[in-house]
């Protein structure tokens, strides 16, 4: 990053209607860090848990629609919770209870309905082997992210809301979707196609970030 003189600071802060605060000594306070690279950004996650449920689990996790029976595979969420441990993710997801067809085992595709509030059967437990994160915009506005679990992978792109206090990822499983890119924009952007079919529900997963 170029330097910046502090008179252009200044100046740029009068020109967005902000000024830098200074401290008692007189020196320039430039406010919380910025997380403007992968390393700042794995160095805020680290051993830091990130729990989705409620209003922030999306009516499209992976780009699937929740409300829809695809077997084993079926995008329906009661709570995920991601620990972030040496730049690794140890995820846990319960899954939510999905209710539609005569009673019987449904076949793929049948819409039902998807009740994110009462979980079904035992949590799903995964640990990543790999996760890559880059292309970071900005202060953690978009960056893209690669997990690899082994038996599958997701990949997409994620932001840092400004108070720190939530994690938005919109993934996908490997080679399914595109335009799922920070280069395509930040995470909600609209363009993303899930097996060549436009995405037409939020994907995004809003994950609150406690220690």
């Amino acid at each position: 990053m170029k330097n910046i003189t502090i008179a252009a600071l200044v100046s740029f802060a009068f020109a967005c209607g902000t000024m830098p605060s200074t401290t008692d000594s007189g020196v320039v306070d430039a406010g919380p860090p910025k997380f403007d690279t992968a390393d700042k950004v794995f160095n805020f996650l680290e051993g830091k848990t990130l729990t989705m449920e409620g209003a922030d689990i999306p009516l499209a996790p992976n780009g699937f629609n929740r409300n829809v029976y695809f077997g084993t595979n079926t995008q329906c969420y009661n709570k995920t919770v991601i620990k972030v441990m040496n730049k690794n993710f140890v995820t846990t997801s319960n899954i939510g209870t999905w209710t539609g067809g005569d009673g019987g085992v449904p076949a793929n595709g049948t819409v039902g309905s998807c009740n994110t509030a009462m979980a079904f059967g035992n949590p799903l437990s995964f640990t990543s082997m790999n996760v890559v994160v880059e292309n970071v915009k900005g202060d953690a506005e978009c960056f893209d992210v690669n997990v690899d679990y082994g038996s599958f992978k997701q990949e997409g792109r994620a932001s840092i809301n400004a108070d720190r206090t939530k994690v938005n990822m919109e993934l996908y499983f490997q080679n399914q979707a595109t335009g799922h890119r920070c280069a395509d924009g930040n995470p909600g952007a609209t363009g993303v196609k899930v097996n060549t079919f436009a995405l037409t529900f939020d994907s995004v997963q809003k994950y609150a970030v406690t220690q």
